[in-house]
């Protein structure tokens, strides 16, 4: 699989930084159009803590999505994610939930 550019700033409309997490993969994966099962990891949670040291709470918004549904991150990631949100004062945390 390719590298993938898992952090990004948006600066126009919306200002905020958003992260690309790995989780556990969906588990349906019956989608023909979808790839998104295939964004997996042996190491999720070192993958993903090296994406979130990049957030500088600059907008004080963070988007958090990653191939399926914010359900599908490990509770460690989930546990970062607070203590990051806390330490960079962040005022609003999104997520993709299905």
């Amino acid at each position: 699989m390719k590298s993938l550019n898992r952090y990004a700033v948006i600066n126009k409309k919306l200002q905020r930084e958003m992260v690309l997490l790995v989780g556990n993969g969906c588990k349906w994966r019956k989608c023909t159009f979808c790839d998104y099962h295939k964004d997996t990891s042996r190491n999720t949670y070192e993958v993903n803590k090296e994406v979130l040291k990049r957030v500088t709470g600059q907008y004080g918004v963070l988007d958090v999505i990653n191939s399926g549904s914010c359900f599908e991150l490990d509770e460690k990631t989930i546990s970062l994610i607070r203590k990051i949100s806390c330490e960079k004062s962040l005022q609003m945390l999104w997520f993709e939930a299905h």
